[in-house]
């Protein structure tokens, strides 16, 4: 069986949906690993996450609500992405509307950060017009 030189080791979601806080670590030896759980939970939720950072498609956290997203991998890389709210942006916790709030994404290797950057309205609004 081929293995993966780096997988997804753990994802920590902080406030997903305004709502739930998970750590998942997904075993190391286990070929297969399954999500649980009621509807509206979030599941389907997470595979998007995952689907969209794969993807490099950062605009979707921007309309996610959330706290923070940790997704660590197993060389030791991760991603930490923070949802920055403005102190008059309580509104989109509620409905996810543009403001000047912003989602922070950094990546790191472990050691030292290695790339960092935000997804903001003028962000967002920019791939609207392409």
């Amino acid at each position: 069986m081929e293995t993966l030189a780096n997988r997804v080791k753990s994802i920590v979601l902080n406030n997903l949906h305004g709502l739930y806080s998970y750590n998942i670590v997904i075993p190391e030896n286990q070929p297969v690993f399954v999500i649980t759980g009621p509807n509206g939970y979030g599941k389907t939720t997470i595979l998007a996450i995952l689907y969209h950072l794969y993807r490099g498609d950062f605009w979707f956290f921007y309309y996610l609500v959330f706290g923070s997203i940790t997704i660590s991998f197993s060389d030791e890389h991760s991603f930490v992405i923070t949802k920055v709210l403005t102190t008059d942006s309580n509104s989109m916790m509620d409905s996810g509307a543009l403001d000047s709030s912003y989602v922070q994404v950094d990546f790191s290797d472990g050691t030292k950060l290695v790339e960092s950057f935000k997804v903001d309205a003028e962000y967002v609004n920019g791939l609207v017009k392409q």
